[in-house]
């Protein structure tokens, strides 16, 4: 399994992205729990890929996402701007034959730090995914 700490070079508690709210305890899967097990893991946000497998994902403080790469029709990068509101950002999957994306990574709160962190990682996410990312500006949080 690849592992790639994207928190650097960020401290991690200035880190400005974290795992969307589809995250799982990472207890549900033993077998990855014990991967990241090490305390030097604690806060850091991983990308991980199985090539046998042909799962991905992320882990972050005990919690995971899991994908299956080939069920993966699409990626984009969405945010919306504050306004009235506070805005949000988010990396989001849609998955083959599913109705709705799944959140992968979010600032609940829209900053320009966050969203130029995920710009500034297109290129690593569209080669982990095997897809074009791609980004959608909802405008304002009116």
């Amino acid at each position: 399994m690849k592992t790639i700490d994207l928190s650097l070079p960020y401290a991690v508690s200035n880190l400005p992205i974290q795992l969307g709210a589809s995250a799982l305890e990472a207890s549900a899967l033993p077998a990855l729990a014990a991967c990241f097990s090490r305390t030097e893991y604690a806060g850091h946000l991983y990308a991980w890929q199985d090539e046998v497998s042909g799962k991905l994902g992320f882990y972050q403080d005990h919690k995971v996402i899991v994908l299956d790469k080939a069920q993966i029709s699409a990626v984009y990068l969405a945010f919306m701007r504050r306004a009235k509101g506070t805005g949000w950002i988010v990396l989001e999957a849609n998955i083959k034959q599913q109705d709705r994306a799944i959140t992968l990574l979010e600032a609940r709160d829209y900053d320009e730090k966050s969203l130029a962190w995920l710009q500034a990682r297109t290129a690593f996410f569209e080669d982990f995914f095997g897809l074009n990312l791609t980004l959608i500006d909802e405008g304002y949080d009116c």
